[in-house]
């Protein structure tokens, strides 16, 4: 129950700043540009993985937490690559979402990754502690 508190509110949250951190923490171009349709997409996978976070604090099956573990394992590394392969920022290096954004989202989306990757590897002993116990 704790770890799926703990683990569920740290991805809700990661999820947020990723929702919002274009738009309020670390902000974007506006208008057509490519760091636009950026911050476009981490709203969209923010939202995503806030959901997530919040079934795993809901759901305690520990195999659903488990496959929704490694959904947010995916999640992540498709938030990291948003900025850094799939869509891009601007071009110019003292731009601030080349500066500050671009890598601000890189860090959040592998922070993610290794937080699911660890809930995993917990999930699956916890899973087969409880199967030798049956």
């Amino acid at each position: 129950m704790k770890n799926r508190i703990i683990t569920g509110t740290l991805i809700a949250i990661l999820g947020l700043i990723l929702a919002i951190g274009p738009w309020c923490i670390f902000e974007v171009c506006g208008g057509n540009m490519k760091c636009y349709w950026t911050g476009r997409a981490e709203l969209g996978m923010g939202i995503l993985i806030i959901i997530l976070g919040i079934l795993n604090i809901v759901v305690s099956s520990t195999k659903v937490r488990l496959g929704l573990n490694l959904a947010l394992i995916f999640a992540g590394i498709i938030s990291a690559l948003i900025p850094a392969w799939l869509i891009g920022v601007c071009s110019m290096p003292t731009m601030k979402c080349n500066a500050v954004a671009a890598p601000s989202i890189i860090s959040l989306g592998i922070i993610l990754t290794l937080l699911a990757l660890g809930n995993v590897i917990y999930l699956f002993k916890l899973d087969k502690k409880i199967e030798v116990q049956a």
